[in-house]
C-alpha cells in the first residue's frame, strides 16, 4: 500500500512539475531527517551572504525548529510549492533526501551531491536500475582530492567534468577551529568506529580486555574515552550493563554532539576502524590509532576505494596493552605519514570549500 500511494505522490508531482517555471535552490541531507553536514554549512553559507530564493527541505517536523531560516515541511502545501520551483537541488545522500517526491530534470534542474564524507568504504558495488536512474541525475558530485575523484569517478560512473574538488564545507569547521584544543582538564579520545552491514560492531575487540582495569588507567592518567557510533550500535550497547558504571568511558550520540567535525577540535586522539572520520582528523594533526579487528571480512563483505591498510596514519592496535601504550604516546610518532595523508586526501586545506562550492553554484 505504502508502494502503491509513493507511486502516486511522485506521478502527480511529475505530472504538474512541467508547468512551474524553476527558481529556488533548496537542500536537504539525510533522507530529509536532519539538518547537518555539508548540506547545512553551505546552506548558512548562502544565508550570510543574503540569499533569499534558499531553502531547506525536511520531512520531520522535529527538524524545522534547528533551521534558522526558510524551513520547508515536505508535507506542506508550501513543501511542494517549493519543490516543483526548484532550479537547483543540493543534497548529500541521493534520491531519499528529497522523498517523497523525487524531482526530475524537468526545467533544467541542476542536481548537485555535496555527499557526507570521503568515501573509504566502496559506494557502489552493485547499483540497481532504479539506483542508477537517479545517479543519472547528478550534473555534479563534490570531492575533496584528486585522488578521491579517481575512484568516486570509477565507482559511479562519472566524467570528469561533473566533479567538483572544491572540499566538504563540514571540514571547513575543522580549520576554522585549528587554534582551539580541548579545554577540560582531562584529555580526550574519540573512539568512532563505522558500522557493520551484517552485524553488531564489537567495541575493545580485545583478548586481554578489561573495561574495570581500562577505567581506573584512564582516572590515574587523565584521560577520557568518548564512544560515539552509528545510532542503531548506539542504542544496543547503551543497555549493556558493563557500560554503566564507568567514569571514564562513555557514550555520546547525535542527539547530543549533531556534527562531530564541529567537536572534533575537542579529540586528542582519535581510534577508529574504517570511518572516514580519519580522513577528516587528518586535518587536525593529532594522533590516530585503528583496530580493525576483522578486516578480511570486512573489505569481502563490503570492499574499500583504495588499499586501505597502505593509507593509515598511525598504529594498529590488538591489544588493550597496545591502547593504553598509544594514549600514552608511547613509540608512535606518525607525524610524517599524517601530513602525507592530509596532503593526499585534502587540496583545499584553507577552510574556503563553502566559499568555493558558493561562487561556482552562483554562476550556474
Amino acid at each position: 500500500m505504502k508502494k502503491i500511494s509513493e507511486h502516486i505522490i511522485r506521478f502527480l508531482f511529475s505530472l504538474f512539475d512541467r508547468f512551474f517555471s524553476k527558481k529556488f535552490i533548496v537542500f536537504s541531507c539525510r533522507a530529509a531527517k536532519g539538518y547537518s553536514d555539508n548540506a547545512k554549512i553551505l546552506y548558512e553559507k548562502f544565508l550570510s551572504e543574503g540569499e533569499s530564493d534558499i531553502f531547506f527541505y525536511t520531512k520531520k517536523r522535529s527538524v524545522l525548529e534547528s533551521i534558522p531560516k526558510n524551513s520547508i515541511y515536505a508535507y506542506s502545501l508550501k513543501g511542494v510549492y517549493v519543490l516543483l520551483r526548484t532550479r537547483i537541488l543540493i543534497f548529500t545522500h541521493g534520491a531519499a533526501d528529497f522523498q517523497p517526491y523525487f524531482p526530475t530534470k524537468n526545467g533544467g534542474r541542476i542536481f548537485i551531491n555535496l555527499f557526507h564524507a570521503i568515501a573509504v568504504k566502496k559506494l557502489a558495488t552493485q547499483i540497481s536500475k532504479k539506483r542508477q536512474y537517479y545517479i543519472n541525475l547528478w550534473d555534479y558530485f563534490l570531492v575533496s582530492s584528486d585522488f578521491e575523484s579517481q575512484f568516486i569517478k570509477k565507482q559511479f560512473g562519472l566524467d570528469q567534468d561533473q566533479i567538483l574538488v572544491f572540499g566538504q564545507p563540514r571540514n571547513d569547521t575543522i580549520i576554522q577551529n585549528l587554534s582551539k584544543s580541548n579545554d577540560s582538564d582531562k584529555q580526550l579520545a574519540l573512539y568512532a568506529p563505522t558500522f557493520r552491514d551484517n552485524s553488531l560492531v564489537e567495541l575493545f575487540p580485545f583478548e586481554d580486555v578489561n573495561l574495570i582495569k581500562l577505567d581506573e588507567f584512564l582516572e590515574e592518567k587523565n584521560l577520557q574515552i568518548m564512544i560515539r557510533l552509528h545510532i542503531n550500535d548506539e542504542l544496543k550497547y547503551k543497555s549493556k550493563f558493563k557500560y554503566i558504571n564507568l567514569k571514564n568511558i562513555f557514550f555520546t550520540g547525535s542527539d547530543k554532539i549533531s556534527s562531530i567535525n564541529d567537536f572534533l577540535h575537542n579529540v586528542n586522539f582519535l581510534i577508529t576502524d574504517y570511518s572516514s572520520i580519519s580522513i577528516d582528523f587528518l586535518l587536525l594533526d593529532r594522533p590516530i590509532a585503528y583496530i580493525p579487528y576483522d578486516f578480511d571480512n570486512y573489505e569481502k563483505e563490503r570492499g574499500f576505494s583504495f588499499d586501505f591498510l597502505k593509507h593509515t596514519a598511525g598504529p594498529i592496535l590488538d591489544s588493550q596493552e597496545s591502547l593504553k601504550s598509544f594514549l600514552l604516546n608511547e613509540e608512535y610518532d606518525y607525524s610524517s605519514k599524517r601530513r602525507e595523508l592530509k596532503d593526499l586526501f585534502h587540496e583545499n586545506q584553507d577552510g574556503k570549500s563553502s566559499e568555493k562550492l558558493y561562487q561556482f553554484i552562483k554562476q550556474l
